[in-house]
């Protein structure tokens, strides 16, 4: 892989890897212009053919559709609110870019054209923005723009790594990873104000934030008991508690709409695969079985009432 961003030994918070759509809770209806059931369907990454596609998969682990069928690497897919477009991330010309497509794999398109990578995208629950990670001269910081690509703004600055955005539910605030202070913590930031609070203050490796659709907790990645796990905490940063206890590595957690069960990735022997859980770690079911990795596993959302 080309970067740390998409390394296989970052894979627990591999920035390809842990988004979540940020849509809310609603009705239970099929979004528009979208083939698939509204909250029943994730996206995510699998090289099970040798190098990195888009899939979907239904919620019984059945149905396995080929968003995408090129040559490139293809990632970190995150969708839109009403459920018509995703967003991913491709190295198909050069640059890892962000490019977006119709759910159904049809028409994708570039958006941004910039060097450096731009990685780790986040659809704002409005659908109005974009959040994502870019590499400007060797530094990574989070910045946002239009659907279409136009009027980027850059959020974040410093010279330590910013990345992994993830929305607030009312799409005011963002949660991020940054190792602004000398390891890996979550913060959150203001859109508005650009106010940023440190969430988490631990010396293991915290990162990959997932914001609940209830809004009150937000699922992350830490190293902090040995193993990758999954733990939540409250959104002021009080009583971070462990989700999983399996063996081996467990992250890129994505709330489902309802905000009713996590899925996330998990490896015990030779690959990951997508599990999904209930918010406490309880009736945890295994969503993919291939050989070769599936991560990165991404909600398809609920349509507003």
């Amino acid at each position: 892989m080309k970067s740390m961003w998409i390394s296989r030994t970052l894979a627990l918070y591999v920035l390809i890897s842990i988004t979540l759509i940020g849509s809310g809770c609603g009705s239970s209806g099929n979004p528009a212009n979208s083939p698939f059931d509204a909250g029943n369907r994730l996206a995510y990454k699998s090289i099970r053919r040798g190098n990195q596609e888009i899939y979907v998969v239904n919620i019984a682990g059945t149905e396995e559709v080929n968003l995408t069928n090129h040559p490139g690497q293809d990632s970190s897919p995150s969708w839109s609110p009403d459920g018509s477009q995703i967003v991913f991330v491709s190295d198909r010309d050069q640059d890892f870019e962000l490019y977006h497509m119709n759910a159904d794999g049809t028409n994708p398109t570039r958006l941004t054209t910039r060097p450096g990578e731009d990685v780790s995208p986040a659809w704002s629950p409005d659908g109005s923005r974009i959040a994502y990670t870019a590499d400007v001269r060797g530094n990574f910081d989070i910045y946002m723009m239009n659907p279409d690509g136009s009027d980027v703004v850059r959020l974040t600055s410093g010279r330590e790594l910013d990345g992994s955005p993830t929305w607030s539910p009312d799409g005011t605030k963002i949660a991020f990873e940054s190792r602004r202070d000398g390891n890996f913590e979550i913060y959150t930031m203001d859109i508005a104000s650009r106010v940023t609070t440190r969430l988490t203050n631990h010396p293991a490796w915290d990162s990959s934030p997932a914001w609940s659709p209830g809004g009150s907790q937000i699922a992350f990645t830490s190293s902090r008991d040995a193993d990758f796990e999954i733990y939540v905490v409250n959104t002021d940063g009080s009583d971070p508690r462990r989700l999983t206890r399996r063996q081996g590595n467990d992250g890129g957690a994505a709330w489902s709409p309802d905000g009713l069960r996590i899925a996330f990735q998990s490896i015990e022997l030779a690959s990951f695969q997508i599990f999904m859980m209930d918010p406490n770690g309880e009736n945890l079911v295994q969503l993919t079985d291939n050989i070769e990795d599936d991560t990165s596993p991404a909600w398809f959302p609920i349509s507003p009432p």
